[in-house]
Parts: structure tokens; sequence; C-alpha cells
């Protein structure tokens, strides 16, 4: 009996650990994929309704890649695990509509050139492009919020990072192991920059150039001369000034790391059940 009792809790233990490791995101999709020319896809659902579809699955040749922006007339809201591991593909188009790519969906992608990312996702999530050995640039689009853990670490070839004025937090060993980045070009000013929380093991992050938006740092300063000069020669001249153009105003599981060939050290891999936005 009591062997019995120990083979259930055992069950039960082991039923939970795969609970934790499967995204709650296929509870609510299809249950199986269906084809759509190279790509493997489910419906999303909300209730009985169906409102958008995930790629889960990608059975191409590589190269460069073009994500449908709708597939039966539903728009694609979500990139799965349908590139995981995958070294062919060199270049990857994300559509606008897309609003969740999971984690770790290009984890080990070594041959990934470049990334257009789409303009409606809210984060990059944990581990997303980790061991992206051949890209090269990114550019975080207005919006994201938050690059999480691990997110572009061991990106080794990684240059330059475009950064929105919107980014507010970037988390532990986010950008760790790029030893190539030299750049980041920030949207938003040098004052702006001191209020986002950049975390442990950034330093090729930190200890990158830094360019920042001059003309928006300009704004409170040489625009209000501009405009004081303005009102002097106005009064002066006995007429109404001008007003300023637009050049004048101004206007950004290490087992899982195993499974798909990308050598991580303990302690590196920050995954956890979510699907959220990335």
């Amino acid at each position: 009996m009591r062997n019995k009792k120990s083979k259930i809790m055992a069950i039960a233990l082991v039923t939970a650990l795969l609970l934790a490791i499967i995204p709650v995101g296929i509870f609510t999709v299809s249950a199986g994929p269906a084809t759509y020319g190279d790509f493997g896809y489910y419906y999303n659902y909300e209730g009985e309704r169906r409102n958008g579809v995930e790629i889960g699955y990608y059975h191409g040749d590589g190269g460069e890649v073009i994500i449908p922006d709708k597939i039966e007339d539903y728009p694609v809201k979500t990139i799965g695990y349908a590139f995981m591991g995958n070294k062919k593909i060199t270049g990857v188009k994300i559509p606008d509509g897309v609003t969740n790519i999971v984690y770790g969906a290009f984890i080990g992608c070594s041959g990934l050139e470049k990334v257009e990312l789409p303009s409606k996702i809210k984060s990059i999530e944990e581990n997303t492009f980790m061991g992206c050995e051949s890209l090269t640039e990114i550019k975080i689009p207005e919006g994201v919020t938050t690059i999480s853990a691990g997110a572009f670490s061991m990106c080794s070839k990684l240059a330059s990072v475009s950064l929105p004025a919107s980014i507010k937090e970037i988390a532990v060993n986010a950008f760790d192991g790029c030893d190539a980045l030299t750049e980041v070009t920030y949207a938003g000013t040098e004052e702006q920059k001191k209020a986002i929380k950049i975390a442990d093991s950034n330093n090729s992050l930190l200890s990158a150039k830094w360019s920042y938006n001059k003309n928006e740092a300009k704004g409170s300063g040489e625009n209000n001369t501009a405009a004081a000069s303005n009102a002097v020669n106005s009064e002066n001249a006995g007429k109404k000034s001008p007003p300023m153009n637009d050049a004048e105003t101004g206007t950004v599981s290490a087992a899982l790391m195993a499974v798909m060939g990308v050598s991580v050290f303990a302690g590196s891999v920050y995954r956890k059940k979510k699907t959220g936005n990335i």
C-alpha cells in the first residue's frame, strides 16, 4: 500500500514538472497544427472564438524568412517555438500584427544575422535571441519597456543596438557575452538614460559608446534661445515673429540549451512559465 502511494506521488510530481515546462499558451490554441507554406500554425482562441494564429513550426530550407501577416484571414499574433535551434535561417521579418514572441523563440539560431521586430510588442522575453552568434545588430521598436533576462546573451557578434525612448528596464544578463558590442543608439536623452534600470552582467552594454537624441536634448535650450531671439527681433522690427520651422524646433534551463547545441554556464539560462508579450 505504501509503495502504491509512493508511485502515485511520483507520477503527480512528474506531471507537475511537465506542466511547469510546457508553455501555458499551448492550452489556448487548437489541438493540432495546420500548414501554410513552410509554416505550421495553431489557431488562437478567446473562449470559443478564433481570434488569431500562432506560428508553431517552420519546415523551410532556411535563409531569409518572411512570416505572413495573415493566415486564412486570421492575423498572425504569436511566434511560438517554430525556429528554436534552427541554424539555417539567416534573417527573419516578423509582421507588425504580432504582439507576442515567446521566451526562447530564437534561441540557438546561430546563423541568424538580422531580425525585423514588430512594432506592437512591449517586451523582449527571456532568452529570446540567446546564442544567435551571427546577429550583428538589433533595433528594438518604440513601445518596448523591458528587455528580459538573457534576451541577447551570447550574441557574440552583436555590435550595434538601437534602444527606444520607451525602455525602462534591462534585466540581468540581457546582453551578457556580447563582446563585440561597441555602439548603442538611444532614442531618448542622456538624462532619460539615467532612469533606465540596468541590472548586473550587462557590462558590454554599459561600456559601449552611447549616442542620444540630440535634437530633443537641445529642445529646452537652443530652441528657447531661438525663440527669445525671435521675440527681440520682433519687438525691434515692430512686427510679429515668424513661426519656427522644423530645423529650429527639432523632431527611438541549461538542459534546454544542451538540446539546441548552445553552450552555457550553469545559472546563465533564465526561463519561466510565461506567455505575455516579448
